[in-house]
């Protein structure tokens, strides 16, 4: 049981970096907002519209933990709580992007 919510957590957090992604260039391509963390904004600013690519060492660590330390409850704990917070962060963002 453990392995299986482990490895849909991973899942969750990595279609998460997508959606992220996908929502941030939406706000920013409709002109209603800009990258709110200041580090991400600095390297969207260097990368240009390759500034996605600083999600994929992301998604690398995550999997990484998941095939190196397996279904540890403290690793599970974590990824939860990594995608309640980026289910926070894509429901704002998707709200800004969509409202009226």
């Amino acid at each position: 049981m453990l392995t299986i919510a482990l490895y849909a957590l991973a899942v969750i957090l990595t279609v998460q970096q997508g959606l992220d992604y996908v929502s941030t260039a939406l706000i920013i391509s409709k002109g209603r907002g800009s990258e709110g963390n200041p580090l991400i904004a600095k390297w969207m600013a260097l990368s240009g519209e390759w500034w996605w690519i600083i999600k994929l060492p992301l998604v690398a660590v995550i999997w990484w933990l998941v095939f190196a330390y397996g279904p540890v409850p403290m690793l599970i704990a974590m990824f939860a709580f990594l995608a309640a917070i980026y289910g926070y962060v894509l429901v704002n963002n998707y709200s800004i992007a969509w409202r009226k």
